[in-house]
């Protein structure tokens, strides 16, 4: 088994597969009792071949594992909003205005700190309200992306947004194109750093949407029970063909739904709780997003084979210049050309490896 599981990698143990044992156990555990005993006699026979419980615990928890890490794109697209809670305009108005607030705080605090500037006022005055700009300046951009018209529905969505418009906000990189490139010219301990990062998000992320769905899955448990109750209440036999109903265990019926009830509220209090502690791993995930394309970005421009900029006007214009050429084969001036230029590469890579090798010399 240890060879099996070493396989799968560490990534899909950590983010997947030990959230899905926890569900596919919680599951048996809670939802066995009730099952019909002509479905639980038909699934005997079915799995008899493989005569051993924990290796079908296994290959259960491997299926929603796998099922997991496959969906996981779709799983963070749901959880910042974009498939259902970007339907309903009320949801993002209300983040809207949320960030309008906190936008306001700043623009306050600036005029603030300008005015007590311009009046030469006490220093640890103006000291003060510096680090509070700071701090409240530091916290948005960390938080909520540039432009209003990207909040998302959720806090998550819009944590997530701050990460993907930084690169374009600072030096006019298309994020979502450049990201994939990017990952490949990254240093091994620093791919290490993001992989353990986002394995930590993923978990999270896994658990509240497992916990969501052990909540609704209890919610339809309760209601097949008040179902049963209802028939041994009239006297009916059975619910379906297959679901016998057993009149004297009314009580029994009802005492399920409620613990069902019960049980479908405290997975709803754990989605939260895991949805909660998600948020400040999507911001840490999100520095150290934003460092990648600080620090390696030039590395990005040698592994393309591109000159490297002189000054910042430039760069912008190089990343603005390459985006478009990713995403839409054009170049800015609308020409189809290869913006690739192989002797300047060749010769400022041999400059850099001369101005590299004198360095080293000197420190000898």
């Amino acid at each position: 088994m240890d060879a099996v599981l070493g396989k799968m990698g560490r990534n899909f143990l950590i983010a997947a597969f030990v959230p899905a044992l926890a569900f596919a156990s919680l599951s048996l555990f809670v939802f066995g009792p009730i099952l019909p005993k002509a479905v639980v006699d038909q699934l005997t026979i079915s799995l008899a071949p493989l005569d051993q419980p924990v290796l079908l615990l296994l290959m259960t928890t491997v299926v929603i594992g796998f099922s997991l890490h496959s969906l996981n794109t779709t799983m963070y697209k749901l959880i910042e909003g974009y498939l259902l809670l970007e339907k309903f305009p009320a949801i993002s108005n209300f983040q809207k205005r949320k960030v309008k607030r906190e936008y306001a705080k700043i623009v306050f605090l600036e005029k603030l700190y300008k005015h007590l500037r311009e009046r030469d006022e006490d220093p640890h005055v103006i000291e003060k309200v510096r680090n509070q700009l700071y701090y409240l300046s530091a916290n948005y951009q960390r938080n909520y992306p540039s432009n209003l018209n990207f909040v998302m529905p959720t806090r998550f969505g819009n944590a997530f947004r701050a990460l993907e418009t930084y690169p374009r906000q600072r030096y006019n990189m298309d994020a979502v194109l450049l990201w994939p490139r990017l990952l490949h010219v990254i240093p091994d301990p620093y791919h290490s750093k993001l992989d353990e990062s986002n394995n930590r998000l993923a978990f999270l992320v896994n658990c509240s949407v497992l916990s969501l769905g052990m909540a609704l899955l209890s919610g339809f448990a309760a209601i097949y029970q008040l179902l049963m109750l209802r028939c041994a209440q009239t006297g009916k036999e059975y619910l379906l063909y297959f679901i016998p109903v057993v009149q004297e265990d009314a009580i029994k019926y009802r005492q399920n739904a409620f613990l069902y009830l019960l049980g479908a509220a405290i997975m709803m209090a754990l989605f939260a709780v895991f949805y909660r502690a998600a948020i400040p791993l999507v911001v840490q995930y999100g520095d150290l997003v934003k460092s990648t394309f600080d620090l390696f970005r030039f590395s990005l421009i040698d592994a393309l084979r591109l000159k490297r900029p002189h000054n910042y006007d430039e760069e912008t214009a190089l990343w603005d210049n390459l985006s478009m050429f990713i995403g839409h084969g054009l170049l800015a001036e609308n020409v189809y050309l290869v913006p690739f230029d192989y002797e300047a590469t060749a010769q400022s890579a041999l400059e850099r490896n001369e101005e590299s090798q004198e360095d080293s010399d000197g420190e000898e």
